[in-house]
């Protein structure tokens, strides 16, 4: 997002992290955050929505005009509800993998997952994380490889903590 003017009723440019941005077209609020995993303001949107670089079904970002209470540092977070949005497998939301610990199926911890976002190719749709290892690399994997009932195990117990196959054989492509 780009930043809120000292009126804080500017329009904003938003990247989406999702492909398909009509889930925004009739929103009439956001709820926006200086972090991903932080605390989410409500924020009433003042004007109607436009896309940016396509149609709804493809645009690559938004124009939200915002009424914030607050000004935000630059970059922030806008998020709707859970309940815009279909759950995943297991019952997750994209939003319960942030900031969880990509461990593979040999032990080795690789790191969290510091983004979510859809990639469509035709008419195919898939999620990928973006993972930040200690090291600082980053590199990205589908969700499909995420392995669904452990996980949701390890999210029942209090350990946030996503089960994937041996990255090591997949980083690399």
């Amino acid at each position: 997002m780009h930043g809120f003017s000292k009126d804080n009723k500017t329009p904003y440019k938003v990247d989406l992290f999702h492909a398909d941005g009509s889930i925004f077209k009739n929103q009439k609020s956001v709820y926006i955050s200086q972090t991903i995993d932080g605390i989410f303001e409500e924020c009433s949107i003042l004007a109607p929505t436009k896309t940016l670089g396509g149609s709804w079904g493809s645009a690559k970002g938004l124009i939200l005009t915002l009424a914030a209470s607050t000004s935000l540092k630059i970059p922030f977070f806008v998020g709707l509800p859970r309940s815009t949005f279909a759950p995943l497998d297991e019952g997750f939301y994209v939003t319960d993998f942030m900031e969880a610990t990509v461990v593979d199926d040999q032990g080795k911890v690789w790191g969290k997952i510091e983004a979510a976002f859809e990639e469509k190719k035709g008419d195919i749709h898939s999620l990928n994380f973006l993972l930040r290892c200690g090291d600082g690399e980053s590199f990205e994997f589908p969700f499909a490889w995420v392995d669904a009932k452990i996980t949701k195990r390890n999210f029942n117990d209090g350990l946030k903590e996503v089960l994937v196959p041996d990255l090591s054989l997949w980083k690399d492509l």
